[in-house]
């Protein structure tokens, strides 16, 4: 069984490419240690950017192992700072997306 957390950020007004590009980054080290990302949409409009990720073990276990690793502090000294809130939760998956292992 996978495990999916959906995160939104609430991003600062003209902060949008920079966190994008930033982001991009981000991806192949959470890759890395076993996370998958489902989607990632930013609605410009709101200045929101939401992403799925998904994981074979529980959320709380992979992210102990993902925190301290060496190259997301690295990536994370260049974050542009623009995220301004954010909300993380757990869900269920009902529809899963295209090649993912997720299943409801």
């Amino acid at each position: 069984m996978s495990h999916v957390e959906l995160r939104t950020y609430e991003v600062a007004e003209g902060g949008m490419d920079a966190f994008i590009e930033w982001f991009h980054g981000l991806v192949p080290i959470r890759e890395r240690y076993g996370y998958r990302i489902l989607f990632a949409f930013a609605d410009r409009e709101a200045n929101r950017f939401t992403w799925a990720v998904e994981h074979e073990q529980p959320l709380d276990v992979a992210q102990k192992a993902y925190d301290p690793a060496p190259e997301r502090a690295q990536h994370f000294k260049t974050n542009p700072g623009v995220v301004t809130g954010s909300t993380a939760v757990e869900v269920d998956v009902v529809i899963p997306t295209r090649g993912t292992g997720a299943r409801p």
